[in-house]
């Protein structure tokens, strides 16, 4: 049996290099978004408690289009502007 099994960890995730990959089925798109930050609690006795909260950088958005791009930072979308992560 491993001993912190039972025990809460936060993990820090190398997010330097990371990327969400995200696919819009109703419009057969795909694209990414990069600026990750994130942090994982993980409690394997409960895990119920356990929490993945994280950032990305709206900015970063990237589906192969600038001019879809553009309209996803958009107010009609993410309202990069204000709502940059």
């Amino acid at each position: 049996m491993l001993p912190m099994l039972g025990m809460a960890q936060e993990l820090s995730l190398d997010t330097e290099n990371a990327t969400v990959d995200f696919n819009f089925v109703a419009e057969n798109l795909n694209g990414t978004v990069g600026g990750i930050d994130a942090t994982l609690s993980l409690n394997l006795s409960d895990l119920s408690s356990s929490t993945i909260e994280g950032t990305a950088d709206v900015s970063t958005i990237s589906t192969g289009s600038r001019v879809r791009d553009k309209h996803l930072k958009s107010d009609d979308f993410f309202h990069a502007e204000q709502y940059p992560k």
